[in-house]
């Protein structure tokens, strides 16, 4: 765990103000988002490229106060994301395989793996140096999922009111924070299937009370976004429509082949096939999992699915 937080260090923070150079139209729009907020300008979502959420905003508000307008104060917000992002997947990993026994020696070796490999990924670690906002969401991901999965498996009120503070936070990140709810509720009910064709109650049964306590935290945490968008409507969809696959302007008159070719270098990314271009966050067409990292990618689904239903 040590290893994996001093890494994560040396990797993300030295020349952090001048590795990479220059400052893109991405960073430079986060700056005018936080340089708002001192001038006492509060918003929930800022009409700059394409929109942005309000998490960073006000973060980088009080680095901006210590350091002054500066790239080295937008890019620590960054810096400081990725090595929590570090952090809570240690904390995901131990919730999800906790020890069989409480004097186990090998216990934290799997959280460590999974935190080492994220604090030396070259795309966490090229998005950790540069000032946008994308980096607080895998953090905030995980840490609901790992509160969620200590629930699950302890009962604790706790445990579900903080996942459901993490999830409903997640709107205040990114957009794609948005859709870990509907992956959390697919989850629950594949997983609802399962267990009755085994004869098992399902974890929702077992936990509904829980489970209602975390919609309940989540609900209050996304009520205040929940009533902007009603307000704006055409803003929470703004930037998913013009991404979309189905706006001509990304399918170029061809849906179908489009679709066809994302997926398969989506898939690729994951099999270490295919890599992003995009220049930004990643040496273009560098894949994001090595070719050992695939197979054991790969190798972990297979046995994943396999597993019986207890």
């Amino acid at each position: 765990m040590l290893l994996a937080l001093g890494v994560a260090i040396a990797f993300r923070f030295p020349r952090l103000d001048s590795l990479p150079p220059g400052l893109n139209f991405d960073e430079g729009g986060e700056g005018i988002a936080a340089l708002d907020v001192t001038r006492g300008v509060l918003r929930l979502w800022w009409p700059i490229g394409g929109g942005k959420e309000p998490l960073m905003a006000y973060m980088v508000q009080p680095l901006f106060a210590l350091f002054g307008p500066t790239r080295l104060a937008l890019r620590l917000y960054a810096a400081l994301w990725g090595v929590a992002t570090v952090l809570a997947t240690y904390f995901l990993a131990a919730q999800l395989f906790p020890p069989r026994r409480k004097d186990d020696p090998l216990a934290p070796l799997l959280p460590a793996a999974a935190a080492l490999g994220l604090a030396t990924a070259f795309w966490h670690v090229a998005y950790s140096r540069i000032a946008f906002r994308a980096i607080s969401n895998p953090a905030v991901e995980a840490l609901a999922l790992g509160f969620l999965w200590r629930g699950l498996r302890t009962g604790r009120r706790r445990d579900f009111v903080l996942a459901g503070i993490c999830t409903g936070g997640l709107i205040y990140t990114y957009q794609a924070g948005r859709f870990v709810p509907l992956a959390i509720a697919l989850f629950f009910g594949v997983e609802s299937l399962r267990a009755w064709r085994a004869g098992v109650r399902p974890l929702l049964v077992r936990r509904w009370r829980g489970l209602a306590t975390m919609v309940g935290a989540a609900a209050v945490v996304f009520l205040p976004a929940a009533l902007f968008f009603l307000q704006h409507p055409a803003v929470f969809v703004e930037r998913g429509r013009a991404a979309s696959i189905f706006n001509p302007a990304m399918n170029h008159g061809d849906l179908w082949g489009t679709l066809w070719h994302t997926t398969l270098t989506t898939l690729g990314t994951f099999l270490s096939l295919t890599g992003d271009p995009n220049s930004l966050g990643n040496i273009p067409g560098k894949p994001e999992l090595s070719p050992l990292l695939a197979a054991l990618f790969v190798l972990g689904v297979i046995l994943s699915s396999k597993f019986k239903v207890q």
